[in-house]
């Protein structure tokens, strides 16, 4: 399946900083331990710390957990303490988590499915969010197949089937259940 990046509610909203990070990263390394940041559109700005930063360096060089991570700061879908915030940014969120999920990022694509999946959100296309969460489910992720289970009891993103829901549902919990015991 081709992930593209999501469209934009607000056009311009890129957090685009590339150029500029190898500078702030040095003004940070000089004693500082918070760093204002604005991209070139104007759009994103806010303080971040040393780690935060280091962080967003790695998810720009392509590291997929970073762009996880990235994505979880403007994610007012599935991060509490952002949700109605001013950094809640869900547009946002959904660029840095498609990029994760094109290069395999499983909790990725699960993140940017619940993000397709609420209606009362700007980003709202039930049948996308189907579609991120089966191939979340295909590849073994138990919260997508929780997730995928609510789509088909309700039967607003795709067709019910409450038949097949129990039987995720049910997948979803061994999993869960295998892995804490693996944990314990």
């Amino acid at each position: 399946m081709e992930i593209s990046e999501p469209r934009t509610v607000n056009p311009g909203a890129e957090l685009d900083i590339c150029a500029e990070i190898v500078q702030i990263y040095e003004a940070n390394r000089q004693g500082s331990d918070v760093v204002r940041l604005v991209d070139g559109s104007g759009f994103w700005e806010g303080e971040i710390s040393s780690g935060r930063l280091t962080l967003l360096w790695r998810a720009l060089k392509g590291d997929t957990a970073g762009q996880r991570e990235v994505a979880w700061w403007f994610d007012g879908m599935n991060n509490e303490e952002v949700k109605d915030g001013p950094n809640d940014q869900t547009d946002l969120a959904a660029k840095w988590y498609a990029k994760a999920a094109r290069c395999g990022d499983v909790k990725a694509l699960c993140n940017l499915s619940n993000i397709y999946c609420s209606s009362d959100r700007p980003l709202w296309n039930g049948p996308l969010a189907v579609e991120l969460r089966e191939e979340a489910t295909a590849r073994g992720e138990p919260h997508s197949m929780k997730g995928l289970a609510f789509c088909l009891e309700c039967g607003n993103c795709c067709k019910w089937d409450g038949r097949r829901a129990a039987k995720l549902k049910a997948r979803a919990e061994r999993i869960l259940k295998e892995r804490d015991h693996a944990g314990a």
